[in-house]
């Protein structure tokens, strides 16, 4: 049985930006984002936005990808080539709707096929599909 979830994670304009991009590091990319309780939809207040993301593409950029068994990983491959297919449909389905790839890894050959590089994705809004949708992989939909 699946009870898949579509977590927000709010960063309020009060906030301490370095800690919610740290957490957000952990919540999002741990297990690769597949964990029902990763957040899908970041919600950004607009004063501190632009910040924001310059913030998290630079923490994100930093994930150490590899194998899973290893402690030193940070991110690794998502569970089938099914998976893989669904996330990369959903980033390319968002793009189309708008959205802009602000940041993509390098795919990484140690990871296997079922590797996804971790994506941040800017000017996300609610009604796209990923915004709906349990993404259950590495991609972060940020909007304001």
């Amino acid at each position: 049985m699946e009870f898949g979830g579509n977590a927000p994670f709010i960063v309020y304009k009060c906030a301490n930006i370095d800690l919610a991009v740290k957490c957000l590091l952990i919540s999002k990319f741990r297990n690769a984002g597949q964990t029902c309780i990763s957040p899908n939809r970041i919600f950004v207040h607009a004063k501190i936005y632009d910040v924001f993301l310059k913030k998290i593409q630079s923490a994100v950029a930093t994930l150490k990808a590899g194998d899973p068994t290893h402690t030193s990983t940070q991110i690794s491959c998502l569970y089938s080539d099914k998976g893989h297919k669904k996330v990369d449909s959903l980033v390319e389905n968002a793009i189309n709707e708008g959205a802009k790839c602000i940041y993509q890894g390098m795919p990484v050959k140690e990871c296997g096929p079922f590797f996804y590089p971790p994506t941040i994705l800017s000017d996300c809004y609610n009604k796209m599909i990923i915004s709906q949708t349990e993404i259950f992989g590495p991609v972060c939909c940020i909007q304001k």
